[in-house]
C-alpha cells in the first residue's frame, strides 16, 4: 500500500475494514445457520418494520454493515429513541455543512421536505443542510492519492464502493451543482460515474451526474438490471458488485 496517504485515511484503513467486514459477514452466516434463530430474528424484523419501531443499536449496527457501511472507521450517530443514524456530509474542502438522517425501521422513503408537524420523522431519509445544500458530499475520508473515484447519488452506494477499497463520493441526489462542479474539478481526479437505474439516474440533464462526468472527462456506468442502485447490487450480490466495479477499472 502507498505510504503517501491522505490525512483522511490512517495507515492500515483499508485492510482493517476487509478484515472487519468479512469477520461480520461470517459471524452473520454462522448465527444463520440455526433455523430457530433465522426464524426469532425475522419475526423480530418484521414486527419492528411493521410497525415503524425504532431497532436496538446492535441491530442497526448490523443492518449498516450488510449494506457495506464501515462502522468502526465512519462518523456516524445514532438516537436510539427516535432510530435515527446521522451521517456527517461535507464539502470538498473539508468543511462540515450537513448532515443525512437515515431511519432503517422506516419504510417509506419520503422527499427531503420536513413539511408541516412531525410529519418528517415518518420519512426513511432527511437531510439537513444549513448552509449550502448543493455542495454537500460524503465518502471524503475514502478520497487518498489514486487518480480515480467513484461518483454515487446515495451514502449506501458508495460505502460499499468503499468497502472493497476504493475511493468514493456520494452526492446525496442525481444532480450537481456548478459550484460543486467546480470544487471537484480541483482535485483534479479521473471520475467513474455509477448510475442507478432509473429515470433520475439515467436522465439526460446538464446537472445530472452522468453529464457532469463527462465534461469532468470520465466515464459514467449504470448498474446493471435488475438492479436499482449500487446499494442493491452490493446486499443481493456482492461478488457481482465487486466484479461490476473491476470490469469498469479496468476500462481505463
Amino acid at each position: 500500500m502507498n505510504e503517501n496517504r491522505s490525512q483522511w485515511l490512517p495507515y492500515g484503513f483499508i485492510d482493517d475494514m476487509r478484515r472487519y467486514l468479512d469477520k461480520k459477514r461470517e459471524e452473520r452466516k454462522q448465527r444463520q445457520g440455526s433455523p430457530q434463530l433465522v426464524n426469532a430474528q425475522t419475526m423480530n424484523w418484521f414486527k419492528k418494520f411493521s410497525q415503524n419501531l425504532p431497532l436496538s443499536r446492535q441491530e442497526v449496527e448490523e443492518h449498516l454493515i450488510s449494506r457495506g457501511l464501515d462502522i468502526e472507521n465512519t462518523l456516524w450517530d445514532y438516537d436510539e429513541e427516535s432510530g435515527t443514524v446521522y451521517f456527517r456530509l461535507y464539502s470538498p474542502n473539508g468543511k462540515l455543512v450537513g448532515m443525512q438522517e437515515y431511519r432503517p425501521h422506516i419504510q417509506e422513503k419520503g422527499g427531503n421536505d420536513r413539511g408541516s408537524g412531525e410529519s418528517w420523522k415518518k420519512k426513511r431519509y432527511f437531510t439537513i443542510a444549513p448552509t449550502n445544500k448543493t455542495n454537500r458530499i460524503w465518502g471524503m475520508q475514502s478520497v487518498d492519492d489514486r487518480k480515480y473515484v467513484f461518483l454515487t447519488e446515495g451514502i449506501f452506494d458508495a460505502a460499499p464502493i468503499i468497502s472493497f477499497g476504493h475511493p468514493a463520493l456520494a452526492l446525496i441526489g442525481s444532480d450537481i451543482s456548478q459550484d460543486l462542479e467546480t470544487q471537484l474539478s480541483l482535485l483534479r481526479k479521473y471520475y467513474i460515474g455509477i448510475l442507478d437505474n432509473d429515470q433520475g439516474g439515467l436522465g439526460g440533464g446538464k446537472h445530472k451526474i452522468k453529464a457532469v462526468v463527462n465534461r469532468l472527462g470520465g466515464i459514467s456506468m449504470p448498474v446493471p438490471n435488475p438492479y436499482n442502485d449500487f446499494g442493491q447490487m452490493y446486499e443481493e450480490n456482492p461478488e457481482e458488485a465487486k466484479q461490476f466495479l473491476e470490469s469498469i477499472l479496468n476500462q481505463i
